[in-house]
């Protein structure tokens, strides 16, 4: 798991504004591309580099980020360099690829982490989460449900759109507990998933409340023999 302590905390309201922002980002590369002024085209890539890596910490500016596209040396951290180098090269390939493509995604992925992560263009193999102390702030889905998840279409049925995030932690308790009947330490040990007020909070609570699975013992919610089912 990769332990990032963020300043604050990351909610999953935040997670899905910057997905957004970073989709109307793509689209207003793409609409900048289609215009025929090359300088305003390039400033345009430059502005948006330095704005979606600044989303992922990149503290370099537009000034060094122009002057990194110019072929010129700039004081900074090579990991940050190297991501300006990978944003553009994707950047430049953004218009043939297919937006809804998972061999395309992959492609896009691997430009832009070449160099900085050792799977890059390729499903993770390990597990990964947000870390605030000793709070789990965020836990993506375990690895192995990674390319049944990226290849399926969202279950919008069972799952009510206030309980939609990004990364799918009530449809993949809902994929773990299938039409079995299992208690919380089941389910977190099929979710690949230690901390238990994290699992609660994200998968559990939110499940029950939406109403898709319900406890055995409802009478007894805290109770030691106390397990789950799908309605």
């Amino acid at each position: 798991m990769e332990n990032y302590q963020p300043p604050f905390q990351i909610t999953d309201k935040m997670i899905n504004l910057i997905a957004e922002i970073s989709e109307l980002i793509g689209r207003i590369t793409v609409d900048s591309e289609r215009t025929n002024n090359p300088r305003l085209r390039r400033e345009n890539r430059i502005k948006t580099i330095h704005a979606s890596l600044a989303i992922e910490n990149n503290t370099l500016s537009i000034e060094q980020i122009t002057a990194i596209l110019n072929g010129k040396r700039v004081l900074g951290h090579p990991a940050e360099i190297k991501e300006v180098e990978n944003a553009y090269t994707a950047y430049d390939a953004l218009l043939e690829l297919e937006p809804l493509s998972i061999s395309d995604l992959q492609k896009a992925h691997g430009m832009m982490m070449a160099d900085l992560v050792k799977e890059a263009g390729i499903f993770r193999n390990g597990n990964v989460g947000i870390i605030d102390g000793e709070v789990v702030v965020h836990m993506a889905p375990p690895a192995r449900m990674v390319p049944e998840l990226i290849h399926s279409e969202p279950n919008t049925d069972q799952v009510p759109a206030k309980y939609r995030p990004s990364s799918n932690q009530v449809a993949a308790l809902l994929e773990i507990l299938g039409e079995k009947t299992m208690s919380a330490t089941e389910l977190m040990a099929g979710l690949g998933l230690s901390h238990r007020g994290s699992f609660r909070s994200n998968y559990l609570n939110p499940a029950l409340e939406a109403g898709l699975i319900k406890r055995t013992i409802p009478d007894k919610p805290n109770s030691s023999r106390q397990k789950y089912q799908r309605i």
